[in-house]
């Protein structure tokens, strides 16, 4: 089953979802709001886990990254 949407972006937002598009070479907005979603559930779930998220820089360091910071 689907649904009809609608939302109403920001200009910022919309320059983002333009970029994305373009750069992961997506047909439509709703695929990069469907793979947003995708990893978002992802990383919901592994931190309700207790894990945490990293990224390893070109030289091997890693950098631990707040995906969900508090307001």
């Amino acid at each position: 089953m689907s649904r009809r949407m609608s939302f109403v972006f920001p200009d910022r937002s919309v320059a983002r979802l333009n970029k994305i598009k373009a750069e992961q070479e997506l047909t439509s907005y709703t695929d990069v709001v469907r793979q947003a979603l995708r990893i978002y559930e992802w990383a919901l779930e592994a931190n309700s886990e207790g894990k945490e998220f990293y990224v390893k820089n070109i030289d091997g360091t890693e950098t631990k990254v707040d995906i969900f910071v508090s307001a």
